[in-house]
Order: structure tokens, then sequence, then C-alpha cells
């Protein structure tokens, strides 16, 4: 595990189910939204580090995009 997913893992914390964020915004895993989150959603472990490594992935290329560009 890369320290910056340990980071991520310590801070944000996982919850299995949905929550809502104080944003009022449905949440699951490691503070993964979208409209694929609905509430009264569970999912496991092995999903939670799948959706975050998926965010992270969409993170880093959105980010190069707009830093290529500098």
């Amino acid at each position: 595990m890369s320290p910056a997913i340990a980071l991520i893992k310590k801070f944000e914390g996982c919850c299995l189910t949905t929550y809502l964020c104080p944003a009022g915004i449905p949440t699951i895993g490691y503070g993964h939204t979208g409209p694929d989150v609905q509430m009264g959603m569970t999912i496991t472990q092995e999903q939670a580090d799948g959706l975050l490594n998926a965010d992270l992935e969409e993170f880093s290329a959105r980010s190069e995009e707009h830093t290529s560009e500098l």
C-alpha cells in the first residue's frame, strides 16, 4: 500500500454502509460519492478499496490534464 493511500485510509476512515456527509451527500467507503451511491447500500471492504483506487486514478488523471497545461 502506498503511503498516500495509507494516509487517506487513516484520516478518512471507512464506512461500508452509506451515510450522509456533513454536506448532505450520500457517501460510502473512504469518502466515495457519485450517482452510483444510494442510501441503504452496503459494500464489502474489497469494494471500498476498489472505489478508493478508482477515485484516486480519476483524480490523478484530471490533475495531470490540468497541470500539463502549465
